[in-house]
């Protein structure tokens, strides 16, 4: 039995889509997975999850924003997480470290580990470089650019193999940090289609306007919230359009504020931030929306990530708008709604016209699901990640036995 470590600094392992996905396909591989990560309100320090699957949580420190704020987060949990790491070694052992970042700093972590020939799969979840320039460009934190690039190459060449989660990073990893090629795959985001599934919509929802605009993922600085909120303040004001609603579903660094934006625009009545939810809570807030956006504007990180957004607004059979992204037309095809810049004017013009549209927006929904079910769903992504895993352990990667679940 192979014996996985999964770290995740950056976030809770309950509502990372991704990561439960692949934690439960290497379960059901035969795989025995333990988690770290930080716990979040409501989150107990230790609990059992997705049928065998031990979390060990510790107090996310949660410092505020800005550079220093970052340093002291990372600071404290890179502390946590190595204690754990050590306790866990020594009760139980693993074989393997999977590190999804950011941060490019949990090599520090796996190192000690990996010259006691412990392996270590590096997953690519955001290009540092670019999200850091995108957050701090124009202030004394870009001085300490080229560490910055230094701890992304240092994670990217200690690692045994590296997922990419589209074909953007993978050249960056093989350019810009020279890793070999056989050893980058690409595991690209993919919907469960059997979790994401229609139900009875929450009625507090469908209150707030005869059109709801849904929202579904991280609020960070780099998402695009205060785009969304001055779309919604554009329809309603300069447009005229009270009759649409909006549901947001999510937390994170921008969450104060957009709860300010939200007060300043007097979008109380009409907005409803729902905070960090299971699929099973926020299914019934989707399940209202008409409309599903994906605010997040252009740049050097938005242009090569693959959102999971998208993905999952389609796997409900919601019509997408979006921004003119590369890897987001990949994903969307040409059944997401694109708007080109980064105006939310735009991105208002192309709501507006989509609510009056109820005959388009059904047919975008059903081709969106059509495209998730027959290309993005996990089904379709879940082999790649095992290949990994069966060329580390040959023979130990228990085929038979994975199912589509996550």
């Amino acid at each position: 039995m192979i014996r996985v470590l999964y770290l995740i600094e950056n976030g809770s392992y309950r509502y990372d889509h991704r990561a439960r996905r692949e934690v439960c396909t290497l379960r059901d591989a035969g795989c025995l997975v333990t988690v770290i990560c930080p716990a979040f309100e409501g989150e107990g320090l230790r609990e059992t999850m997705d049928e065998n699957v031990e979390v060990y949580r510790y107090r996310y420190p949660e410092v505020g924003k800005g550079f220093m704020a970052h340093l002291g987060e990372y600071g404290a949990s890179l502390s946590c997480m190595s204690s754990i790491m050590a306790f866990l070694f020594a009760t139980k052992g693993f074989d393997v470290i999977h590190a999804v970042n950011p941060p490019d700093l949990l090599w520090m972590l796996v190192a000690p580990y990996k010259a006691m020939g412990k392996r270590f799969v590096f997953d690519h979840y955001d290009l540092n470089p670019e999200l850091f320039e995108d957050k701090f460009a124009g202030s004394g934190a870009m001085k300490v650019m080229p560490v910055v690039r230094a701890a992304e190459k240092a994670s990217i060449q200690l690692a045994d193999y590296v997922i990419s989660t589209n074909d953007s990073y993978r050249q960056i990893a093989i350019d810009r940090c020279g890793k070999d090629p056989d050893k980058v795959r690409v595991v690209r985001n993919g919907p469960d289609v059997s979790r994401f599934k229609m139900v009875e919509p929450r009625e507090d929802v469908v209150a707030l306007g005869d059109i709801i605009i849904g929202y579904l993922g991280n609020m960070n600085s780099q998402d695009g919230l205060d785009v969304f909120v001055e779309m919604a303040r554009i329809l309603r004001d300069d447009m005229g359009r009270d009759d649409i609603g909006y549901a947001l579903v999510g937390s994170g660094d921008a969450m104060k504020d957009l709860v300010a934006l939200r007060a300043e625009h007097n979008l109380e009545d009409k907005m409803m931030l729902c905070g960090r939810m299971s699929a099973e809570e926020f299914m019934p807030v989707l399940s209202a929306a008409h409309i599903c956006v994906q605010p997040d504007p252009p740049g050097r990180l938005n242009d090569v990530s693959t959102m999971n957004k998208p993905m999952e607004y389609m796997a409900l059979g919601k019509p997408v708008v979006t921004f003119e992204l590369k890897e987001t037309m990949v994903t969307g095809g040409d059944v997401c709604q694109y708007v080109p810049g980064a105006d939310p004017r735009d991105l208002a013009k192309k709501v507006a016209e989509l609510a009056d549209d109820a005959s388009l927006r059904k047919e975008l929904g059903e081709r969106g699901l059509e495209r998730v079910q027959n290309v993005l769903s996990w089904p379709h992504q879940a082999p790649n990640l095992l290949q990994i895993y069966e060329e580390l352990f040959p023979g130990k990667i228990e085929w038979g036995n994975v199912s589509a679940s996550a």
